[in-house]
């Protein structure tokens, strides 16, 4: 049986109705983290800011840093839910 890369699985969760599966599985992680934190005493970084927010995502998912059009397509984006919107590419 042939697998998916996992780069393509997480893309596949984060499309259409998987969204809020993956939506679910986020928020465990994020418990099972925030639990490593506490059991090794480790204080998580401060929430960084937009132009940071971007910064990294681009970096960590693309491999670059963003374009000034790709900021300002973020940053023209509505709402405080702009980080945790989906693209629909």
């Amino acid at each position: 049986m042939r697998h998916l890369p996992a780069s393509l699985t997480a893309a596949a969760l984060l499309c259409g109705p998987a969204a809020a599966f993956a939506e679910n599985h986020s928020l465990q992680i994020d418990r099972l983290v925030e639990q490593n934190y506490l059991r090794h005493s480790v204080k998580p970084n401060e929430p960084i800011d937009d132009a940071g927010f971007i910064r990294r995502v681009y970096l960590d998912i693309v491999g670059r840093i963003p374009t000034p059009e790709e900021i300002a397509a973020f940053e023209s984006s509505e709402g405080a839910g702009r980080r945790a919107k989906r693209s629909s590419r």
